[in-house]
């Protein structure tokens, strides 16, 4: 915490865990620092009665469906677990002379790309165009840059992010694209006909997190790192090797080993702290 609420008083501060899911982490950060207001951000209301019925006297925490929700303050630190692989996104292909975008055609019953111009394409894809590789397709969350101009309520912010993806330097491992699905437990790799067969799906993608600098940066927000999940843990538990017990450390360096999630993940770390008032 000290990182980030230097020169920070309590009653300034709010946590905020985006798309809490069941609430574990606002759970936990509401129990260990009781004097800190927790708001976990849940758009479902069958997650929000679990979190509701795991609160068990914690007096300070509120569920609500979005940020616009939550009152303005001076200071806001705000945690992304898995957030941003969950948001809507356009699909693009991108070829030699131009730009395709991925369109759902009723008369054909099927997705269908159809040429869009440059004056359709979001600012970020433009700018990082020439970084894509012909015939490949990628995506792009259509609410970022909507998410931090709402962030810019808070005069104060800290976003720290952990999440599937990539830098737009690695997209020629995923020239198909990264759109998967998920129903019942089970792995859906063309999830688009399913969803034309009527099938209902839960829908990921690897975030882009060059696009996602892009915005922030757009927005008055800057990177204060970006790294892969198992680098960021092997080198917390550098700094701080006494606060866990052996089965704690050995349970992180599973987690860092990169055929398990330390490759696959990213942690990024965003604030518009020197965001003059």
């Amino acid at each position: 915490m000290s990182l980030f609420t230097e020169g920070v008083s309590k009653k300034e501060a709010v946590f905020i865990d985006l798309g809490a899911g069941f609430g574990e982490f606002s759970i936990f950060f509401a129990k260990n620092f009781p004097d800190a207001k927790v708001f976990a951000v849940e758009a479902s209301k069958g997650r929000q009665e679990i979190i509701r019925n795991r609160l068990c006297g914690i007096s300070n925490l509120s569920i609500v469906s979005s940020l616009e929700e939550i009152p303005k303050s001076e200071f806001a630190i705000v945690f992304a677990n898995e957030f941003f692989d969950a948001q809507v996104v356009r699909v693009f292909r991108k070829n030699e002379e131009f730009c395709e975008e991925l369109y759902y055609d009723s008369l054909l019953n099927k997705f269908v790309f159809t040429k869009v111009t440059a004056s359709e394409l979001p600012a970020s894809v433009i700018k990082h165009l020439k970084d894509i590789p012909d015939n490949t397709i990628f995506e792009f969350e259509t609410d970022i840059g909507e998410l931090f101009r709402v962030l810019r309520r808070f005069n104060k912010v800290w976003l720290l992010i952990i999440d599937y993806g990539f830098q737009i330097g690695e997209i020629e491992r995923f020239r198909e694209g990264t759109l998967v699905g998920f129903k019942d437990n089970l792995f859906i790799n063309n999830p688009l006909k399913r969803i034309v067969d009527g099938d209902i799906l839960d829908v990921t993608h690897q975030v882009n997190f060059t696009f996602l600098n892009e915005e922030a940066r757009q927005n008055g927000f800057k990177f204060f790192f970006i790294k892969s999940l198992g680098s960021f843990i092997v080198e917390y538990l550098e700094d701080h090797l006494q606060s866990f017990s052996i089965e704690e450390r050995n349970f992180l360096l599973k987690i860092a080993l990169p055929h398990f999630l330390g490759d696959s993940f990213k942690v990024a770390l965003i604030s518009n702290r020197s965001k003059k008032k």
